[in-house]
């Protein structure tokens, strides 16, 4: 189900649902991204004053990543580790689909809404037996994390960069389907570079093709991230359909990237392509990569993951009230039609971006004030749009001026 809505009778609520599909490299660090958006959420939207707006895990996702995470907690690496020391973070990557509950709420508000990111494993992307569940997966989701291991994307001028399967994700985003009318459904994008700390503080530099240096900065790594997923981005362009947006996060922020394991003679050491004792998706990657601390004194501080989850109630708030204008265009034409006796209503072109979101859910959205003015509140406040990698790459529906 994309969008749904059921009654909570205890609060005498309804709860109104949204589906947000998370793909990406083995091992990117989606989970502990997802870990750290609730504390960040609080500590940048609540801090030093009333908070208006909550997200919490739910009961399911609370005890889901409290397993996963028991016993190495992300911020525990800066208890346990010292600052001449390095290591290997996310040894044991997920093989199946995990769905995390989050529910997002405003004291007084109409309805609760619930955001249920699904975490799809980077081994789909290799096994042909997935490809018809993941095209469905695509299709059905309204927003779209695509979760970059940013290291694999940059590092050895982008040898490594296949493992984060750009040519599927190009594939499976262009090729998402069209509502009955046969428009494109609307899509929220967020390309989301993960394990970025090293970039983010300016550690090193790089050459470029006409042998100038430059700093292999966030800058550096959203040209890398354009070059990378252009097939898309290309189309996205010329689709009013998809609002596409670079959000990086800094899951850790004190800990940055070393290096991979290398043998005597400098070079990278992989996992070999004929080893059938290994995952399809492990073989010619790097067999191990090291992270250390930045500083002599470093904490934990991540950053920037509360950012998606202000994209996703900005869009929520703007492809409905584009859905209620096209449905006034709608019927102003058929008033139209009918003076001038044309017959068939024709249905506005606008209105296929909205894929499933039904004018019930939309208008029980939208008399939802005070939801509404809390989005507006935090977004106003808090977006982000430009600066260390961020950037809004099409907008056709207005997001950033909803933030003025």
């Amino acid at each position: 189900m994309l969008w749904g809505k059921k009654t909570d009778k205890k609060k005498n609520k309804d709860q109104i649902t949204f589906n947000v599909l998370m793909v990406g490299a083995r091992r990117c660090g989606k989970s502990s991204a997802l870990y750290a958006m609730t504390e960040e959420f609080t500590k940048y939207i609540g801090a030093n004053k009333k908070q208006i707006i909550s997200i919490m895990p739910d009961r399911t996702t609370e005890t889901l990543l409290r397993t996963r995470f028991e016993g190495k907690e992300p911020g525990r690496v800066f208890e346990e580790k010292t600052p001449d020391s390095r290591w290997v973070i996310d040894e044991d990557p997920d093989s199946a689909i995990n769905e995390y509950c989050f529910q997002v709420s405003v004291d007084g508000a109409k309805n609760d809404y619930l955001l249920v990111f699904k975490d799809i494993p980077g081994e789909f992307f290799v096994r042909p037996e997935k490809e018809k569940e993941l095209g469905t997966l695509f299709d059905d989701s309204q927003i779209i994390m695509v979760c970059i291991d940013t290291p694999h994307l940059v590092e050895d001028d982008g040898a490594y960069s296949i493992f984060n399967f750009p040519s599927c994700i190009n594939t499976f985003l262009g090729g998402m389907g069209y509502d009955q009318e046969g428009k494109r459904k609307g899509k929220l994008v967020l390309f989301a570079p993960m394990k970025c700390e090293k970039y983010y503080y300016k550690a090193q530099t790089a050459i470029d093709t006409f042998g100038n240096k430059e700093p292999k900065d966030m800058k550096y790594v959203s040209e890398v991230v354009k070059k990378t997923y252009s097939v898309f981005l290309a189309r996205a362009k010329s689709d009013p359909a998809f609002t596409v947006a670079f959000t990086p996060m800094l899951t850790l922020g004190g800990v940055v990237f070393d290096d991979f394991e290398r043998n005597e003679k400098g070079r990278v050491k992989k996992f070999k392509m004929g080893d059938m004792s290994i995952p399809m998706s492990l073989r010619g990657r790097p067999e191990t990569a090291w992270y250390r601390f930045y500083q002599d004194a470093p904490v934990y501080a991540p950053k920037y993951c509360e950012q998606p989850v202000l994209y996703i109630l900005n869009y929520i708030l703007a492809i409905c009230e584009e859905g209620k204008k096209s449905e006034e265009d709608k019927k102003k034409k058929a008033n139209v039609d009918a003076a001038l006796k044309i017959g068939k209503v024709m249905a506005t072109l606008s209105f296929g971006i909205l894929g499933y979101l039904t004018m019930k859910l939309i208008g029980s959205i939208l008399e939802d004030k005070l939801f509404i003015n809390a989005v507006n509140a935090v977004c106003r406040d808090h977006m982000k749009f430009a600066g260390d990698g961020y950037e809004l790459i099409t907008d056709p529906l207005g997001i950033r001026q909803r933030c003025n």
